[in-house]
């Protein structure tokens, strides 16, 4: 009540006093447990000053709040770790669980404290506004709060909904204070949004190499939250060896040079950070935690030592009965311990590509998938991978027993799944589920999705693919004659279509299509709806572009297999599996579809549907006969549509 009171009659000055004194005071402590629930505490009583919301006070308050949070969920993730390891599925997805609903309240807590440090400093993002010399570490403490809140926020399936503009965001805003006087944490913190956001970065910069250089810097003057990102981030981006780096060179700077005296507790805060991904490697390679920040490399298993009694003979000859009897009894323990051994040695890998690493939606599903997996005998490790084509070539050169890719990128493999992604084939959801339940319960499909040794287990809706423009009036195929379209350079489609309709191929990839399209280079672009927000497609839709309602393709992503690795049984199971997680999966796309504002959408004239059918048959029928598109799988699509609607003018021919 006393410090209810003391804040009240403060009202005004209370973001001072915070600032000016409790703040410095309390990052001197290298306590990050006291300081967070200290934090709690205070957010409690600053909500209840009236008049005027003290916003630099509660960045504070929240995100020393949610450091708390953010330990118990590290705790929770090497739990579910130790539990795999001992093939106790059901205590993993308990841990999992109770893991997601404390990440949930850290992303909460994070989310409050961003929300208030652009309350506070409104043109965060889109400009650099003065921030006064004395604020500037409440500053840099709001742009970390954003971060995390990201971060948290995906590993729960984006249930607090923070905005996945919000790294870039952070990214340009730290841009306004000087890098060098705050040890480079800025120049951190710029780079970690180029290592998500991909296309974010400058011309030429490597995100890693930028991320490394500056945390280097930062570390020299004894800062250390610079490591501390760039191990969290590669992490979730499955960069083991950038892993490693940091927290090899982190371990040099704590020994070395002391963090400076207003960095205690920040200082903490990192070292828990690098600690939990060294305990993290050190349990799934050696089943146990390392005591400092580097592993040693493995050492074989030496001979036990002997320690029975020298008269171990007369102990054999009488405990040999005994021993026998109780043989009948160990069988069965000795077998489920030995099994539950083999669930760590022998798992098949899968390299799993999400844009958002670990972090990232499918990759979630997949550890599910991985769980389950393991429910039937066949143990799975899953590794993170936010380059599609490194996680592809990979898997082609052995280095993993599975691929989690797109099905244009995995097309070098099989027509036949990834005709499933051919231009205009399937109009809507209800097509792409119907033509994947026919897939998973034919027998002549499963013989299908097999070949050279590989094969397709399973297919995970990414959403609908839709033509972004910059002007809405090109809503007719031939409005689109001479314009310029941003295409992926590996998809075969892409240069039919753009030939078809008279239009000028620009080649991009993931990271370049965002910029070309927002800047102008490009007339449109034809990327999933959850693209929207983290490349922020709204700057090159300004006032005068659309996105067209009718979809190009169905994207999706596909497993692929090395049929040698897993049981004969693995692929039907698997199949079954991802079908029945179909819809959560278009759920993701829908609730990305959502969150394009109304406004953009341009539903197509009915005078120029027939105009567009008549281009995708087009292009698929000369891709058909290029060798590009498999010719069973375009008839079957074909028959689910005009299943579907009979009335189809298509129907009618026999092009497919």
């Amino acid at each position: 009540m006393i410090l209810l009171t003391l804040l009240g009659c403060l009202r005004g000055p209370v973001d001072h006093l915070t600032t000016q004194r409790v703040v410095p005071a309390a990052l001197r402590v290298p306590d990050v447990d006291r300081v967070c629930r200290t934090g709690g505490a205070l957010g409690y009583a600053l909500v209840a000053v009236p008049r005027r919301t003290p916003h630099e006070a509660l960045v504070i308050a929240d995100t020393t709040a949610a450091l708390c949070d953010e330990e118990s969920a590290r705790a929770l993730e090497l739990e579910a770790l130790l539990h795999r390891r001992e093939g106790r599925i059901e205590a993993v997805r308990d841990a999992m669980e109770a893991g997601r609903r404390v990440r949930r309240r850290a992303a909460l807590r994070h989310a409050s404290a961003f929300a208030h440090t652009t309350a506070r400093w409104d043109w965060i993002g889109e400009s650099c506004g003065r921030v006064k010399r004395d604020d500037q570490l409440t500053f840099l403490v709001g742009l970390m709060a954003g971060t995390l809140a990201m971060l948290d926020d995906k590993a729960t399936g984006s249930e607090v909904g923070v905005p996945l503009d919000t790294l870039a965001r952070v990214g340009r805003a730290a841009r306004c204070v000087d890098s060098a006087t705050w040890w480079e944490v800025p120049a951190t913190f710029e780079a970690a949004a180029w290592t998500l956001v991909p296309g974010d970065a400058p011309e030429g910069v490597d995100p890693w190499d930028a991320i490394q250089d500056a945390a280097r810097r930062g570390s020299a003057g004894g800062v250390r939250l610079g490591w501390a990102l760039v191990a969290v981030l590669a992490s979730n981006a499955g960069r083991e060896a950038i892993v490693r780096t940091a927290l090899s060179e982190a371990e040099a700077s704590f020994a070395s040079t002391p963090a400076p005296a207003d960095w205690a507790l920040l200082d903490a805060f990192a070292r828990d950070l690098l600690q939990h991904e060294a305990d993290m490697l050190g349990i799934r390679e050696q089943g146990y935690r390392p005591a400092g920040l580097t592993l040693p490399e493995p050492s074989p298993p030496g001979p036990r030592a002997d320690r029975r009694p020298v008269r171990r003979a007369h102990r054999r000859s009488l405990c040999r009965g005994a021993l026998m009897r109780a043989r009948s009894l160990l069988k069965p323990l000795v077998l489920s311990a030995l099994a539950a051994f083999s669930t760590v040695a022998s798992a098949a890998s899968l390299c799993v590509y999400d844009p958002a690493g670990k972090a990232g939606d499918y990759h979630r599903l997949m550890e599910d998938f991985a769980l389950e997996a393991s429910s039937w005998g066949t143990p799975v490790e899953v590794r993170a991978y936010t380059d599609e084509e490194t996680a592809a070539r990979d898997f082609e050169a052995g280095q993993c027993d599975g691929v989690v890719a797109t099905g244009v990128r995995l097309q070098r493999f099989n027509r036949f799944p990834s005709t499933v992604e051919a231009m205009g084939a399937l109009p809507t959801y209800a097509h792409l589920k119907e033509l994947l339940k026919t897939v998973t319960t034919s027998p002549a499909a499963a013989q299908k999705l097999a070949k050279d040794g590989r094969e397709t287990v399973g297919f995970i809706p990414v959403g609908a693919v839709y033509l972004f423009v910059r002007d809405r009036n090109v809503a007719s195929v031939p409005a689109l004659a001479g314009k310029r379209i941003a295409t992926m350079d590996y998809d075969k489609a892409a240069p039919a279509m753009v030939a078809r309709v008279g239009a000028v191929m620009v080649p991009a990839d993931l990271g370049t299509i965002g910029p070309k399209f927002n800047n102008g280079a490009v007339d449109a672009a034809y990327v999933s709806a959850p693209a929207y927000e983290p490349f922020e497609l709204h700057r090159g839709l300004a006032s005068s572009g659309g996105v067209l309602k009718s979809p190009l393709a169905q994207a999706t992503l596909q497993v692929m297999v090395k049929s040698s690795a897993f049981p004969a049984d693995f692929g039907a199971k698997s199949r079954t599996w991802f079908l029945g997680r179909f819809d959560h999966a278009v759920g993701l796309a829908q609730k990305a579809e959502g969150g394009i504002p109304a406004k953009y959408w341009v539903d197509i004239p009915a005078a120029e549907s027939a105009g567009w059918a008549d281009m995708f048959l087009d292009v698929r029928v000369k891709l058909r006969d290029e060798g590009a598109y498999d010719p069973t799988m375009l008839k079957v699509m074909r028959s689910i549509r005009c299943k579907m609607d009979a009335a189809r003018a298509e129907c009618a021919e026999n092009r497919e």
